[in-house]
């Protein structure tokens, strides 16, 4: 039982324990005396046990109130420790978002940037695309027209005609008194002369091996005909053995004595030449009349219409 409830309880007692005793004194003097100091004793027994727990009590409340001032001194300095780790947080935190605040606005203000740039792109992919589109109709158009004049020029460049008229011609081995100049002049008709010194035909100046007389077109043509007139009033067997050549290619040889020699260049062969020689490999003269060249052109040597 607690201290401050013992110490009442006994004095409540100690009247009804004395008035008990002095009505057992007045009988029993002696016996009463006895029980009264017995029962002295035993209450300052119970007294002094009384203040023996209490000393305890005492002892043990200080030590409570110790260990709480230990705990409170604990909890403060775990106080103090956690506001200190609080406010480092706290600040650290506040440092971050600001720090995260001025990232973002950097990040807003690029973004707004790049907003602006990109919508600058877009405008300029917009105007190429709309360059682009008005410069394919332009290449469309071009592209037609030029087809177009592809077309003519085909056409034009494809027409078969006398190509060899008044072009230059040569020979190796010149006569005196014999040009060259009559074999494209398209006169034909007469061999003979027309009266003295006005010759119809061209003559080499003697019979030698590798006669030559060659036609210098002025231009790279498309070869489809070569028409030979020979001299008609006389030696025609002088002829014969004759090769005709396209450049380098050989169109065909004389092989009999006749008025003309055609020689036709096949479509599945086409053959484009600067000039057309008549080459008399046999100890003959070369005395024709009239050399006719018949194509097409003149092309350029990376542009042939084959």
């Amino acid at each position: 039982m607690d201290l401050r409830m013992r110490v009442p309880l006994f004095l409540l007692c100690l009247p009804a324990v004395l008035c008990y005793n002095a009505t057992a004194l007045e009988r029993r003097p002696q016996t009463v005396l006895e029980d009264v100091v017995q029962t002295f004793f035993q209450m300052r027994e119970e007294a002094v046990r009384v203040r023996e727990e209490a000393q305890l009590i005492r002892e043990e409340g200080y030590e409570a109130l110790r260990k709480a001032y230990d705990v409170k001194e604990s909890v403060n300095e775990d106080r103090d420790e956690i506001q200190t780790l609080l406010i480092d947080t706290l600040t650290l935190l506040k440092n971050q978002i600001l720090s995260s605040n001025l990232y973002i606005q950097e990040m807003k203000t690029a973004l707004t940037g790049i907003s602006s740039r990109m919508e600058s792109v877009e405008k300029s992919i917009s105007e190429i695309e709309q360059n682009q589109i008005e410069q394919s109709e332009r290449v469309d158009s071009g592209l037609a027209v030029t087809e177009t004049v592809n077309s003519r020029l085909q056409a034009w460049m494809s027409e078969v005609r006398l190509i060899s008229l008044f072009k230059m011609a040569d020979q190796n081995n010149p006569h005196p008194s014999y040009g060259t100049g009559v074999l494209t002049d398209g006169q034909f008709m007469m061999s003979g002369h027309v009266h003295l010194g006005m010759s119809t035909h061209s003559h080499t100046n003697s019979k030698i091996v590798d006669n030559k007389i060659w036609i210098t077109l002025g231009g790279l043509f498309r070869i489809h005909r070569v028409h030979i007139w020979n001299y008609r009033n006389c030696c025609q067997e002088q002829l014969v053995g004759t090769h005709v050549y396209a450049d380098k290619t050989l169109l065909g040889t004389v092989i009999q004595a006749k008025n003309f020699h055609d020689f036709l260049v096949t479509e599945d062969t086409p053959t484009y030449a600067h000039n057309i020689t008549l080459h008399q490999p046999l100890a003959q003269h070369l005395h024709p009349l009239e050399v006719q060249v018949w194509g097409s052109g003149p092309f350029n040597e990376d542009d042939l219409f084959a």
